[in-house]
């Protein structure tokens, strides 16, 4: 996991360059890669939730980053596809409760 979020931000550095406020871009990141981190080590189904929940607003909040009508037009279906993958995921944990696992 340290590899891969040292790449995340390393390769970050290059997309804010003449960024006026490169630390709240650090920052949005930094909680994207939280929530990453909260679904892959998750330890419980409130960790899974509170991982991909966070992973679906700040991915919302890092398309639309540099406000235009074109990310504006992606943080849409960023949170649409989210909201799909929502609903894959509370029928996965439907299905693990029907057969008691």
């Amino acid at each position: 996991m340290g590899l891969i979020s040292r790449s995340v931000f390393f390769y970050s550095q290059r997309y804010i360059g003449r960024d006026p406020t490169p630390r709240l871009f650090t920052y949005t990141l930094s909680a994207f890669v939280l929530s990453i981190f909260f679904i892959v080590y998750r330890l419980n189904l409130v960790r899974l939730m509170l991982g991909w929940d966070g992973l679906g607003v700040i991915s919302y909040a890092l398309v639309i980053y540099y406000k235009n009508p074109k990310a504006n037009t992606a943080g849409i279906l960023t949170v649409l596809s989210n909201r799909v993958g929502d609903s894959a995921l509370f029928l996965r944990i439907a299905c693990l409760l029907e057969l008691g696992r």
